[in-house]
């Protein structure tokens, strides 16, 4: 009786054991499929804007937990004078995308009791214009009106006779105290510089200490990012880093541009740097409240202000945009253009850099066509043109219309 029971035993394991393995083999494959397809749609993407663009390399990668996607891939040069590819590791200005930093350490601040997103910027720089109408919510959100110092006159004669020239901070918010107003405050939304550097401003008199000193020991050291780094001032970038071409026009031959601005320039609005992978874990854990209390990240999330007059659903916030579930920032400089995005509530995280500063090779173009890539679709409303939020610090010589992105 009991020889056969076994028998029964060992024969149903059989059954059942066999069973289920072939019908798993169906989606499996058909994962794996998805998988293979997803990744050589992206390589030839991204191949194929390097071959056919004046864009000299691109460093992109795409991490989807949910379908076990990890694709990080380099194409073309870093170096377009020695011929030397392009590689993951390189540094390189991640520019505006310090404006997520700088605001994190203000919102820290909020978490600490320190300061209060609706306290006016009068009770910390009492003699800017219309300061007990801004509050600091305002700043971070860019509906305080203020105008962006980089579009001065002063500061485009000044940079026309010396491009490397240092611009202590209380410079460059002088230079905007002499511009009018976009609007009045909360009346209406631009993109301005200004409202990071003057959060800045607030954060060292708070702290008593650098801007670089408290992304060091707040955001950096907390997460290992040894590559990631806040440059005060100087125009060199420390090894390994990527060569950086053109400032807006591409020319023959292309112009290197990879020490072409004193980052005291764009400090707390555009100064750091990183690679794409210290990057990657930045921003996922960024978007996923590590850094600050569940309520203030609560309120970072929901907080967002709706830009009108672009053709994108794209929404800015404390410090960041989101489209589509989508959290982040984009950044421009001479020579470098960069996008990266997380999405909390999968996980999908987005980041790729280009070498160069091309006002016809928008990031958020890109980050369009790989949506459709990574969701299978193609049935977007429509894809981003040059729109504000990609209006990121990169003064030319010549003075710029405000309203156009450089």
């Amino acid at each position: 009786m009991k020889k056969l029971f076994s028998l029964i035993f060992i024969l149903a394991i059989l059954f059942f054991g066999c069973e289920n393995p072939v019908k798993n083999v169906p989606k499996e494959r058909k994962n794996q499929e998805e998988k293979t397809e997803i990744k050589a749609e992206l390589n030839h993407y991204f191949d194929s804007l390097q071959t056919n663009s004046p864009i000299p390399g691109i460093v992109a990668g795409i991490w989807i937990p949910n379908k076990n996607i990890k694709w990080v891939e380099s194409f073309g040069y870093s170096n377009l004078e020695e011929g030397t590819p392009m590689t993951s590791e390189l540094i390189f200005r991640i520019a505006s995308n310090t404006k997520t930093m700088t605001n994190t350490i203000l919102l820290q601040l909020c978490d600490e009791g320190k300061i209060s997103l609706s306290d006016t910027l009068s009770e910390y720089l009492p003699n800017f214009p219309k300061s007990d109408s801004v509050t600091i919510q305002m700043l971070t959100d860019m509906t305080s009106g203020i105008p962006d110092y980089t579009q001065s006159n002063q500061i485009n004669k000044w940079l026309s006779r010396d491009r490397n020239i240092y611009f202590p901070l209380d410079t460059l918010i002088s230079f905007a105290k002499n511009m009018d107003y976009y609007f009045s405050p909360g009346e209406g939304w631009e993109y301005s510089n200004t409202n990071t550097i003057l959060i800045q401003k607030i954060i060292q008199e708070i702290t008593g200490n650098s801007l670089k000193h408290e992304m060091k020991n707040r955001l950096f050291r907390p997460l290992s990012l040894n590559k990631t780094q806040y440059i005060a001032s100087g125009t060199e970038l420390p090894l390994p880093h990527s060569q950086g071409y053109f400032n807006g026009d591409t020319t023959s031959p292309p112009i290197n541009t990879t020490e072409y601005l004193n980052t005291s320039l764009t400090p707390g609005s555009g100064a750091a740097i990183s690679n794409i992978l210290e990057l990657k874990k930045y921003v996922k854990h960024l978007v996923n409240g590590y850094y600050l209390s569940e309520e203030m990240q609560d309120h970072r999330l929901n907080h967002l202000v709706e830009p009108e007059g672009i053709p994108l659903p794209i929404k800015y916030g404390t410090g960041w945009m989101e489209w589509k579930g989508f959290y982040g920032h984009d950044g421009g400089l001479p020579g470098f253009t960069s996008l990266m995005l997380s999405n909390p509530s999968n996980g999908t995280t987005v980041i790729f850099w280009f070498n160069c500063k091309l006002a016809k090779y928008n990031v958020l173009d890109s980050f369009a066509r790989v949506y459709e890539i990574i969701y299978r679709t193609n049935d977007l409303q429509s894809a981003p043109k040059s729109i504000k939020t990609n209006y990121t610090p990169g003064v030319k010589i010549e003075l710029r219309n405000p309203k156009l992105s450089p």
